[in-house]
């Protein structure tokens, strides 16, 4: 997120220089929809940005395949999935086999549920240009989506061979080797690996959910503190410290801390509320501090309006997320069922994904985690990846 807020430092004063350049244009609109996208800024004031940015390049050279390219990408990010693969259509037949526009076709692809399709175009992409880090290192979570183990060793090492973010690495290895089937040696491999090495901030909070699940809660409690304010916020959710310490100090059977943090987390969130009032991560993030501190109705109601703004519907890719988040607040509230049918939206759209060591193990998860139709859930995602 700081690297683009720089890129777009850098942009804007190139744009003073040379105006009447549709290229730096685009990639001024572009920069301003990756900020958008990534969680770093949700406005609509850097939505308007990015539009005038691109309009502008537009009126300038409505030729130059870059426009197109990141017009595609603004429409990907309002999940307009159509108008983008017509923006890169567009792109490709004013510059045929351009790499780039195959990328972004790629991510269009998954995020429509289109996973095979996706995962080819990437290879594609990784053979055009073989010395990108960036193909590959996708490649890796893609083998997961698609359930190839095989693949996903092939391909992380030759994503780490180029130069994959250490971090970005460790979170792969992460949900392969932990999430598919709740493996917790390979987890404490992970964090082993990650106390070595010169990871980001905001892999801390990996750290610390498997010392939450092993039981040592100061040590996850210590690697909340290195996180950066900024680590909470992140695309698919929000998730402050006060709220993680709330939940370690609940299953430490601390009622009483743990009370007074979720109603800490609650000013913090009606904070971001404020600003953000229909932000579906930060709806949801109240959503579940409601239902800790039983407000039921309310956190009902919370989470199902981010529902309606951003789903396994809306976006096959990352949108399970959010229901999710969803099935924590049934769960936390009693209505199990209605958590179960949540996770059932997302394994019916994501059947081979890498998530039983979450659902197991996820504190958010407790209530149901001997609920019979939760175990046949993790059954049967068991039976169709082969796990038993």
């Amino acid at each position: 997120a700081d690297d683009n807020f720089k890129k777009q430092e850098l942009l804007e004063k190139a744009a003073l220089l040379d105006p009447q350049s549709a290229y730096i244009q685009a990639r001024l609109g572009g920069i301003h929809t990756w900020i958008y996208f990534y969680g770093s800024d949700r406005s609509e004031a850097r939505l308007v940005k990015a539009k005038a940015a691109l309009d502008k390049a537009m009126e300038l050279d409505p030729l130059l395949a870059e426009v197109h390219q990141d017009l595609g990408h603004y429409h990907y990010v309002l999940a307009d999935y159509e108008k983008a693969l017509q923006e890169y259509a567009l792109a490709d037949r004013l510059e045929p086999n351009n790499v780039e526009t195959l990328w972004r076709q790629s991510l269009v692809y998954r995020r429509q549920g289109k996973f095979e399709e996706s995962y080819s175009a990437m290879e594609k992409c990784h053979v055009l240009d073989p010395k990108n880090y960036l193909y590959p290192s996708q490649l890796v979570g893609m083998a997961t989506m698609v359930g190839n183990a095989e693949k996903f060793d092939h391909y992380f090492a030759i994503a780490t061979e180029l130069g994959m973010e250490v971090s970005f690495g460790l979170y792969l290895k992460e949900i392969e080797k932990f999430g598919r089937n709740g493996d917790l040696d390979e987890y404490r491999k992970i964090v082993d690996e990650a106390n070595k090495v010169d990871h980001d901030t905001w892999f801390h909070v990996d750290i610390a959910y498997y010392y939450v699940i092993t039981g040592d809660y100061n040590m996850a409690l210590k690697h909340l503190e290195r996180r950066k304010s900024e680590d909470a916020v992140y695309q698919t959710g929000y998730v402050s410290d006060l709220y993680w310490k709330a939940i370690i100090y609940k299953t430490k059977g601390n009622g009483e801390k743990s009370k007074q943090l979720f109603e800490d987390a609650l000013d913090d969130v009606n904070d971001k509320l404020e600003e953000l009032p229909d932000d579906a991560r930060m709806l949801l993030s109240k959503g579940k501090i409601l239902a800790y501190l039983s407000k039921k109705e309310e956190a009902v109601r919370l989470g199902e309006k981010a529902i309606s703004l951003k789903s396994i519907e809306t976006d096959k890719l990352q949108g399970g997320d959010y229901n999710y988040h969803l099935a924590n607040i049934y769960a936390l509230v009693g209505e199990y069922d209605l958590a179960i049918q949540e996770l059932r939206k997302v394994y019916e759209v994501k059947p081979k994904n890498a998530w039983i060591g979450y659902l197991l193990h996820d504190a958010e998860m407790a209530n149901i985690q001997d609920y019979p139709p939760f175990k046949d859930l993790i059954t049967e995602i068991r039976k169709v990846q082969n796990l038993d």
